[in-house]
Protein backbone atom coordinates (compact mmCIF):
# COMPACT_ATOMS: atom_id res chain seq x y z
CA UNK A 1 0.00 0.00 0.00
CA UNK A 2 3.02 2.63 0.78
CA UNK A 3 4.43 1.67 -2.47
CA UNK A 4 1.39 2.89 -4.20
CA UNK A 5 1.33 5.94 -2.49
CA UNK A 6 4.33 6.95 -3.10
CA UNK A 7 4.29 6.05 -6.78
CA UNK A 8 0.84 7.95 -7.21
CA UNK A 9 2.53 11.04 -5.23
CA UNK A 10 5.59 10.52 -7.41
CA UNK A 11 3.62 10.53 -10.39
CA UNK A 12 5.02 13.57 -12.87
CA UNK A 13 3.06 16.16 -14.08
CA UNK A 14 2.30 16.25 -18.07
CA UNK A 15 4.84 17.50 -19.82
CA UNK A 16 3.02 20.03 -22.43
CA UNK A 17 -0.23 20.58 -21.05
CA UNK A 18 -1.94 23.49 -23.34
CA UNK A 19 -2.75 26.65 -22.55
CA UNK A 20 -6.16 27.88 -22.95
CA UNK A 21 -8.24 27.24 -26.35
CA UNK A 22 -10.99 28.30 -28.18
CA UNK A 23 -13.52 25.80 -26.87
CA UNK A 24 -12.64 27.07 -22.99
CA UNK A 25 -13.67 30.36 -24.11
CA UNK A 26 -16.56 29.22 -24.95
CA UNK A 27 -17.60 27.21 -22.46
CA UNK A 28 -16.93 30.44 -19.98
CA UNK A 29 -19.02 32.51 -22.36
CA UNK A 30 -21.56 29.67 -21.58
CA UNK A 31 -21.33 30.03 -18.00
CA UNK A 32 -21.14 33.37 -17.69
CA UNK A 33 -24.77 33.58 -19.34
CA UNK A 34 -26.25 30.60 -17.90
CA UNK A 35 -24.72 32.67 -14.52
CA UNK A 36 -26.30 35.83 -15.63
CA UNK A 37 -30.04 34.46 -16.42
CA UNK A 38 -30.02 32.22 -13.14
CA UNK A 39 -28.66 35.51 -10.96
CA UNK A 40 -31.72 37.47 -12.89
CA UNK A 41 -34.41 34.95 -12.88
CA UNK A 42 -34.68 33.08 -9.71
CA UNK A 43 -36.19 35.16 -6.84
CA UNK A 44 -35.00 32.31 -3.88
CA UNK A 45 -31.29 34.31 -3.84
CA UNK A 46 -31.47 36.70 -1.12
CA UNK A 47 -28.45 38.38 -2.66
CA UNK A 48 -28.02 38.14 -6.33
CA UNK A 49 -24.95 40.37 -6.95
CA UNK A 50 -23.17 37.98 -4.32
CA UNK A 51 -24.18 34.75 -6.07
CA UNK A 52 -23.16 36.37 -9.04
CA UNK A 53 -19.76 36.71 -8.57
CA UNK A 54 -18.86 33.97 -6.47
CA UNK A 55 -20.80 31.81 -8.86
CA UNK A 56 -18.87 33.05 -12.40
CA UNK A 57 -15.52 34.68 -11.03
CA UNK A 58 -14.00 31.29 -11.28
CA UNK A 59 -15.85 30.29 -14.21
CA UNK A 60 -13.19 32.89 -15.81
CA UNK A 61 -10.04 30.97 -14.34
CA UNK A 62 -11.38 27.40 -15.93
CA UNK A 63 -9.45 28.34 -19.06
CA UNK A 64 -6.16 27.62 -17.09
CA UNK A 65 -7.44 24.73 -15.27
CA UNK A 66 -4.75 22.71 -17.39
CA UNK A 67 -1.61 24.96 -16.61
CA UNK A 68 -2.42 25.39 -13.04
CA UNK A 69 -4.65 23.01 -11.36
CA UNK A 70 -4.17 23.65 -7.87
CA UNK A 71 -4.79 27.48 -8.59
CA UNK A 72 -7.26 27.05 -10.35
CA UNK A 73 -9.05 24.87 -7.86
CA UNK A 74 -8.30 27.19 -4.73
CA UNK A 75 -9.90 29.91 -6.55
CA UNK A 76 -13.08 27.69 -7.77
CA UNK A 77 -13.44 26.38 -4.13
CA UNK A 78 -12.49 29.66 -2.47
CA UNK A 79 -14.78 31.53 -4.31
CA UNK A 80 -18.10 29.06 -3.12
CA UNK A 81 -16.45 28.94 -0.02
CA UNK A 82 -16.43 33.15 0.60
CA UNK A 83 -19.92 33.11 -1.62
CA UNK A 84 -21.19 30.72 0.87
CA UNK A 85 -20.05 32.75 4.05
CA UNK A 86 -21.03 35.93 2.62
CA UNK A 87 -24.72 34.19 2.39
CA UNK A 88 -24.83 32.51 5.62
CA UNK A 89 -24.26 35.49 7.49
CA UNK A 90 -26.60 37.58 5.75
CA UNK A 91 -29.85 34.65 5.50
CA UNK A 92 -28.65 31.68 7.58
CA UNK A 93 -28.79 30.06 4.24
CA UNK A 94 -26.01 28.13 2.24
CA UNK A 95 -26.14 29.44 -1.86
CA UNK A 96 -26.68 26.86 -4.45
CA UNK A 97 -25.94 27.79 -7.87
CA UNK A 98 -27.25 25.43 -10.47
CA UNK A 99 -24.64 27.39 -12.65
CA UNK A 100 -21.47 26.09 -10.92
CA UNK A 101 -21.92 22.65 -11.83
CA UNK A 102 -18.75 23.55 -13.35
CA UNK A 103 -16.81 22.95 -10.43
CA UNK A 104 -16.97 18.72 -11.74
CA UNK A 105 -14.19 20.28 -14.15
CA UNK A 106 -11.93 20.84 -11.55
CA UNK A 107 -10.85 17.46 -9.69
CA UNK A 108 -10.89 15.92 -13.81
CA UNK A 109 -7.91 18.87 -14.42
CA UNK A 110 -6.17 17.97 -10.75
CA UNK A 111 -5.81 14.16 -12.30
CA UNK A 112 -5.38 14.52 -15.61
CA UNK A 113 -2.82 17.39 -16.25
CA UNK A 114 -1.21 17.90 -12.52
CA UNK A 115 1.08 15.23 -10.60
CA UNK A 116 0.01 13.49 -7.96
CA UNK A 117 1.61 15.88 -5.20
CA UNK A 118 -0.92 18.24 -6.94
CA UNK A 119 -3.79 16.40 -6.87
CA UNK A 120 -3.46 15.60 -3.25
CA UNK A 121 -2.92 19.15 -2.74
CA UNK A 122 -6.29 20.11 -4.88
CA UNK A 123 -8.42 16.99 -3.77
CA UNK A 124 -7.44 18.40 0.01
CA UNK A 125 -8.87 22.14 -0.61
CA UNK A 126 -11.80 20.37 -2.55
CA UNK A 127 -12.63 18.29 0.79
CA UNK A 128 -12.31 21.30 3.44
CA UNK A 129 -14.45 23.67 1.49
CA UNK A 130 -17.04 21.23 1.02
CA UNK A 131 -16.97 20.86 4.62
CA UNK A 132 -16.75 24.05 5.35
Amino acid sequence: MRSAIRSFLAEPRVAQAPGPLQRDWVLVAILVAAGLVEATLRDDLVWPGVALVAGLAPAVCLPWRRKRPVLVTAVVFGSIVVGDAATLLGTGELMVLYSSAYVLLVPYALFRWGNGLEAVIGMSIAVVAHGL
